[in-house]
């Protein structure tokens, strides 16, 4: 029972009858707490019988990070309708809610882009070359800090997958990262279509799960993730031809995450400027820069096979989407005895030594070794 609110009453009434009129419009209920206002706000729900749809949320401190995430509640029970939107208006608002994929760029996404050096890597000169048993290193590399310890090079190829992942359906590993010590495996599935898995494993050796659920219009492919510097935010990408990267909260490494594993959901997407085929994998440079390894020989958005690509962001990452500008630094080696296909695989940044790494899974009967090309700026 509401007591002494006639005024207020009288207005919600009011607001009622011009909605129905077809006039839309906004109403700020404001005051200390306990006052009455969300009692004033589920009388104009009861008062709005069936003449309207009563949509709610609230806001939670613990997503005050994850970008639009109370208008993404609040639109949850009407999603369906956003087909009824004209097709702009449905793709731009899907991609602010992550729900699917960013449409692609309107113009200058689909011009050849040519290498800033067409004999190396703009910017890197070469420190060396090594190789590596393709079975336990040809899906990717990551340096590794533990707390307290040694930092080192951790490999990950198709014999680091788990037994117990592999009989679950997770049979591909991708290009993994580390933070804090800390581990972050992306696994795709080979029996599922509508999830993708991170593994967390923590410097005493804990494992966690957390699993994403595939929005409207994304692949299942899942070839790398990369952690943004301050750990909060994780990059994590597709395959084929593609418009953007995904963002994620880094998954236990941000606190908006379950702390034992669980869901994972989107917070946003990095579009990209230009086009790119077959990323294979990311790492952060900076704040504002990541380098990423196209498997892509094409030579259709790139004039070059296999371009070392580096994305260059208008500021670190919060969780909402932005634009990255795309540049082509020059190709991967492909140097070999064996002729035949290579195949462009992980890249680390190792920022304390400042040393690059770039994979890339030599051809024909020499593929049981990866070769790791080695860079340093400058």
């Amino acid at each position: 029972m509401i007591v002494s609110r006639a005024a207020e009453l009288s207005r919600l009434d009011d607001l009622l009858t011009a909605l129905a009129g077809g006039e839309g419009s906004a109403l700020v209920v404001r005051g200390e707490a306990g006052i009455g206002k969300t009692t004033l706000l589920e009388t104009l729900a009861v008062r709005s019988g069936d003449a309207v749809t009563v949509i709610r949320t609230c806001g939670a401190e613990t997503e005050a990070e994850l970008t639009f995430s109370a208008l993404a509640d609040l639109l949850d029970p009407v999603l369906d309708e956003l087909t009824a939107l004209p097709e702009p208006q449905a793709a731009a608002l899907m991609g602010a809610l992550a729900l699917g994929p960013p449409a692609l760029a309107a113009s200058g996404s689909d011009a050849v882009v040519h290498p800033q050096d067409a004999s190396g890597i703009a910017g890197w000169t070469t420190a060396g070359s090594y190789l590596e048993p393709t079975l336990t290193s040809n899906e990717g590399v990551a340096t590794v800090d533990p707390p307290g310890g040694s930092a080192y090079e951790l490999y990950r190829g198709t014999a680091s997958i788990p037994l117990g992942l592999a009989i679950q359906g997770w049979t591909h590993i991708g290009d993994p990262d580390s933070a804090r010590g800390y581990i972050v495996d992306a696994f795709q599935s080979s029996t599922s279509t509508t999830r993708k898995l991170y593994r967390v494993t923590t410097p005493a050796g804990a494992t966690y799960q957390y699993t994403h659920t595939l929005v409207a219009g994304e692949l299942i492919n899942n070839s790398f993730d990369t952690i943004s510097p301050g750990s909060q935010w994780m990059v994590s990408g597709e395959w084929g031809t593609e418009s953007h990267l995904q963002i994620y909260p880094t998954p236990l490494l941000n606190s908006s995450t379950p702390a034992t594993g669980g869901a994972l959901n989107l917070a946003g997407y990095l579009q990209l400027d230009h086009q790119v085929n077959d990323i294979q994998s990311c790492d952060f440079l900076t704040a504002t820069a990541l380098i990423c390894a196209s498997d892509d020989s094409s030579q259709t958005l790139f004039s070059n096979a296999k371009p070392l690509l580096e994305i260059t962001l208008p500021g670190p990452l919060t969780g909402q989407t932005v634009t990255g500008h795309v540049t082509d630094l020059g190709s991967i080696p492909q140097s070999s005895i064996c002729s035949g296909s290579f195949e462009a695989e992980g890249v680390d940044y190792d920022a304390a030594t400042g040393i690059l790494r770039v994979e890339i899974i030599q051809p024909s009967v020499c593929e049981v070794a990866t070769t790791v090309y080695e860079y340093k700026q400058g």
